[in-house]
């Protein structure tokens, strides 16, 4: 049990390493990707950007992974991806 135990905690030290989760406003998402409020907005709908999410009330982000992700497929690279053992 103590191989899993350490392995686990391994894990979870890469996982907060590899992803320090931000959110980021719509003001930070059109700086980032270089487009315009509306555009984002549209292409949101179009089902061609990553959604926001609800951060309490009138309140919304992204995930600044998702939008690296995002702008990584657009540039045709890949991004790093955690290792998960």
């Amino acid at each position: 049990m103590q191989a899993l135990e350490r392995i686990m905690a391994v894990t979870r030290q890469q996982w907060s390493e590899d992803y320090q989760m931000k959110a980021i406003n719509i003001k930070q998402v059109a700086e980032k990707v270089s487009l315009g409020k509306s555009t984002i907005y549209r292409m949101v709908a179009e089902g061609e950007f990553p959604k926001p999410f609800s951060l309490g009330s009138n309140r919304t982000a992204w995930l600044e992974e998702d939008i690296d992700a995002w702008l990584a497929t657009k540039a045709g690279r890949t991004i790093r991806q955690p290792a998960l053992a």
